[in-house]
């Protein structure tokens, strides 16, 4: 762990020497600090006006404080997470050349054991990229916790493929068969033997085991994800807003109601109030 600090640190120092070295304003500072006082050298002009040579230092320093003072420290943490990226690849790549090695050919059903392991993994990883609500620290999260077991599942495979190179080299009928034509002084070397033996196959079986357990974890998690990273609030939201949206329809209604009645009664009113002016004046 120390050696990946040491390495993140020095990747991000170099990250932002690099920045202030490739900067656009570094760059027409250098070239303005050549440029400046040879191009006033080969013309007529003054020798005193070489003091406009100060303004590309300026903008080499103005370079310099941005890069390697006021803004350092988000540079290098720029490039700190840029290391952890590759170094993540980096394992990635370490890790599948690992599993792609690993033979299970003396092992009943153990290439098999080997593919469901790869597909269960990269399903899971596939799942959580495809899900449209999920944070981002959820997410980074998860495929480090997939990338864990997976590393946890590569392991796994190999101390099974190294007990099953011993065991492909010995077989127990044949210990049997010296068991049974030993002599008194071999008989205990030969039954630890078969002992030893059994023991292999048993810690092959317990091994396999656990690498189906983890198997049927990926697949578990992948079909509890949606649950995990979606709240379901939506639900709730869409179910109070069209109550909500019922409700003022027909709260709208009953004015809209009201307004009719009233309206249908100032004018009757109105033409009541015509007929008894004509009655008057007619």
């Amino acid at each position: 762990m120390s050696s990946y600090l040491e390495e993140a640190r020095e990747f991000a120092h170099n990250y932002v020497k690099e920045k202030f070295k490739r900067s656009p304003l570094t760059l027409f500072g250098l070239v303005s600090l050549i440029a400046t006082p040879l191009g006033i050298a080969l013309s007529s002009i003054p020798s005193f006006f070489q003091i406009f040579s100060l303004i590309p230092l300026g903008i080499l320093g103005t370079s310099f404080w941005w890069y390697r003072i006021a803004n350092a420290e988000e540079i290098a943490k720029e490039g700190a997470l840029i290391y952890q990226d590759w170094h993540k690849e980096q394992m990635k790549e370490k890790r599948r050349a690992e599993f792609n090695e690993i033979e299970l050919y003396n092992l009943k059903g153990g290439e098999k054991l080997k593919k469901d392991l790869w597909n269960s993994y990269q399903s899971f990883v596939h799942a959580i990229r495809d899900q449209e609500i999920i944070s981002e620290e959820l997410f980074y999260e998860f495929e480090s916790k997939a990338d864990q077991g997976f590393h946890s599942g590569v392991n796994l495979l190999k101390e099974i493929a190294d007990l099953q190179v011993i065991q492909s080299k010995t077989s127990l009928s044949k210990l049997e068969r010296q068991l049974s034509k030993a002599d008194k002084e071999n008989r205990a070397i030969i039954q630890k033997n078969i002992g030893i033996y059994n023991s292999n196959e048993q810690k092959i079986s317990e091994l396999t085991s656990v690498l189906q357990k983890l198997i049927l974890s990926f697949q578990s998690s992948e079909l509890n994800l949606a649950s995990a990273t979606s709240s379901f609030d939506s639900q709730n939201i869409v179910n109070r807003n069209s109550d909500e949206l019922t409700l003022a329809v027909e709260a709208s209604k009953q004015v809209q109601a009201r307004l009719n009645r009233f309206s249908m009664s100032d004018e009757q009113n109105l033409k009541n109030l015509y007929q008894k002016y004509g009655e008057k004046h007619g």
